[in-house]
């Protein structure tokens, strides 16, 4: 599955409602970017929702900034 940053961005927007983050972008981690454990969750879930691509419990820890995520749904 491919997906962009952009729409990555948009998702974490509209599924985390009290995200301490402005933009999701490239080049750094979700972390850096004020995205904790809970906000990742909801993203996945999200993405799930939105695109039919389960990410398993066991890989969320292994996804730790936006390029990684593409990088793993494009394998999906």
């Amino acid at each position: 599955m491919k997906i962009t940053i952009e729409e990555i961005d948009r998702i974490a927007k509209t599924a985390i409602e009290d995200g301490d983050f402005e933009n999701v972008v490239s080049g750094s981690s979700f972390q850096d970017q004020g995205l904790d454990s809970l906000d990742l969750s909801t993203l996945f879930l999200a993405i799930n929702d939105e695109h039919g691509v389960e990410i398993p419990d066991e890989d969320y820890d292994s996804i730790t900034s936006p390029d990684e995520l593409i990088t793993y749904l494009a394998d999906k």
